[in-house]
């Protein structure tokens, strides 16, 4: 689209697993994006942070599921430009699926019931109405995430996440 980043060194995705029993980041999220920025980071991609409660990963993995968190995340971007007003900063959104944590949900969802080796879980397939409630959780974390004044939203569709499994046939016998 139409945005400018000053330079091609950009912090690519990765679980920072710093958040709190809501999905909350820390402090230490912003200590770590303002030290990115500092360093002189063209972009910040955070790490996934879950759309909707059945997709949570594991118990410290940031959330953007909850408008409450708006201004958690309002501070964390407002901290990142302080330093560096120049730098992008864009939030990765997903859904785990199948691969959510069983300390998190209790039923694991997907396309189809298709055993996870990796897991050891069958997770239960999704309703209808499910799916759709997912794909407005999706829809809901863009809002907020540019609500907190994200310069942009990366949807996580890979490494066998909800989306991707919709995308595969082994994972998806609907």
């Amino acid at each position: 689209g139409n945005l400018l980043v000053r330079n091609r060194i950009f912090r690519s995705a990765t679980a920072e697993r710093v958040a709190d029993e809501q999905g909350r980041p820390s402090d230490a999220l912003i200590d770590l994006y303002r030290a990115l920025a500092l360093g002189g980071v063209g972009m910040i991609i955070t790490g996934f942070a879950f759309v909707h409660p059945s997709g949570r990963t594991s118990p410290d993995q940031s959330g953007i599921h909850r408008d409450e968190l708006i201004p958690v995340w309002k501070r964390i971007i407002d901290g990142v430009k302080k330093v560096d007003s120049q730098c992008r900063i864009v939030m990765q959104i997903v859904h785990g699926g199948r691969q959510v944590s069983r300390q998190c949900v209790d039923t694991p969802i997907a396309p189809s019931e298709v055993y996870d080796s990796v897991t050891g879980i069958t997770p239960r397939e999704m309703k209808e109405d499910e799916i759709f409630e997912v794909i407005q959780s999706f829809g809901d974390a863009a809002r907020r995430a540019k609500e907190a004044g994200f310069d942009g939203v990366e949807i996580h569709g890979a490494h066998g996440f909800l989306i991707s499994s919709f995308i595969s046939p082994y994972t998806n016998r609907r």
